[in-house]
């Protein structure tokens, strides 16, 4: 029995369900689902969508209280921009359907405690999308990680760069991702995928202390050529997120953690480096590292490195492998998102291979966010387990 998808955010131009979450659907063989409604802003931009992605049997709305009522899907996903996920996954948790919601889950913490107790009290299955776990380096770095490949894991250090929030904004650049006050930041998006790819292989801190910082709080506009060079447009957009987010702190395990992620322009020199990540042990490390900031969107290389039993370093092993970062990853999520049973509420995946990212996995993230903005603001060390 297929399970019936209502989306909201599919639409006939660009977006990420249109990216992601359809091509990943579509690459599951024998696929448990079919798409049974689209929302759009309006009929007519439903209507575009359903003729662009041919999805031909899918009924169209103009808002979601009309697919509710009127509609046949047993899931909605709900893939919008951050300010829109708290209204559209609470009608849906109260309509009484199950739900995939694209992270952040809430604008902050607050709305997303509020969603998760809304979906227990529902009894509905309700998953948000932190992809970064279905990544096979990402999965391959936990296995390596619990067979002792490394022995004992002593230090772990996340170094990241993007040139997003940085002093310069390109033209095409949201500019609503500029405020705070919209959830769609630095630190709640790339960071809080990253921060999730860290705690499902190497556990939650036990505690942590953080620094966040705007350095530059009015961004130069800029426009790039055919050829990939930029210039100002003359136009400034003002800045009011983090383009500094530093996280040290002890590991439930004992090891100690530190990520240090930057918005910032990059030079000759940093250009290509999105992140590295290190692992080590006491017998070897493991080395994640990515073009781009984003783990959860990129495809991820893993290079792990032995020491023999006379402390001398054994030659690198590549552990890489292809794979789509986007559509593959979203794949995975929706086939482990399928082995639950529909229509009840699903225990948080936690740090386990198996299953999905829960709201209540969501909560935990948000909480980690959280602490980290408290830590900054007071100077002291902060807890959210």
């Amino acid at each position: 029995m297929n399970t019936k998808l209502g989306f909201i955010g599919l639409s006939a131009g660009y977006s990420w369900a249109g990216k992601a979450h359809l091509p990943g659907l579509r690459l599951i063989k024998d696929s448990p689902y079919k798409i049974t409604g689209i929302v759009n802003s309006t009929l007519e931009a439903a209507e575009a969508s359903k003729e662009k992605n041919e999805l031909h049997d899918a009924q169209t709305f103009g808002s979601i209280q009309d697919l509710l009522s009127q509609g046949d899907v047993d899931t909605v996903v709900v893939s919008v921009k951050v300010p829109h996920h708290y209204e559209y996954v609470r009608a849906a948790l109260e309509a009484g359907k199950d739900v995939v919601c694209e992270w952040p889950l809430g604008n902050g913490l607050q709305e997303a405690e509020k969603l998760s107790n809304l979906s227990k009290s529902k009894n509905v299955k309700a998953g948000v999308v932190l992809q970064a776990r279905k990544a096979p380096s990402i999965i391959k770095a936990k296995e390596l990680v619990e067979s002792g490949a490394i022995g004992k894991v002593v230090s772990t250090n996340f170094v990241g760069y993007t040139d997003k929030w940085s002093q310069y904004t390109d033209e095409y650049f949201p500019e609503y991702l500029n405020q705070r006050k919209n959830g769609a930041n630095l630190l709640a998006i790339p960071v809080g995928h990253d921060l999730d790819a860290m705690a499902f292989v190497l556990g939650e801190f036990e505690f942590l202390n953080g620094i966040v910082k705007t350095h530059f709080k009015e961004t130069l506009v800029t426009h790039t050529d055919e050829h990939g060079k930029k210039s100002l447009t003359g136009e400034t957009v003002l800045k009011d997120t983090p383009d500094q987010v530093l996280v040290q702190g002890l590991l439930q395990s004992g090891a100690t953690a530190s990520v240090h992620i930057q918005g910032l322009q990059s030079s000759e020199l940093t250009k290509e480096k999105g992140f590295s990540w290190e692992i080590r042990g006491s017998k070897g490390d493991i080395v994640l590292s990515s073009k781009s900031l984003y783990s959860e969107l990129e495809e991820v290389a893993i290079q792990i490195s032995r020491l023999d039993g006379n402390g001398n370093a054994l030659p690198v092993e590549d552990l890489a492998v292809e794979y789509d970062p986007v559509a593959g990853n979203m794949k995975t999520y929706y086939q482990d998102y399928a082995e639950t049973k529909n229509s009840q509420y699903a225990q948080p995946q936690l740090n386990k291979v198996t299953g999905f990212t829960t709201f209540d996995d969501a909560v935990i993230r948000h909480r980690q966010i959280e602490a980290i903005l408290r830590s900054s603001k007071s100077g002291k060390r902060e807890t959210y387990i």
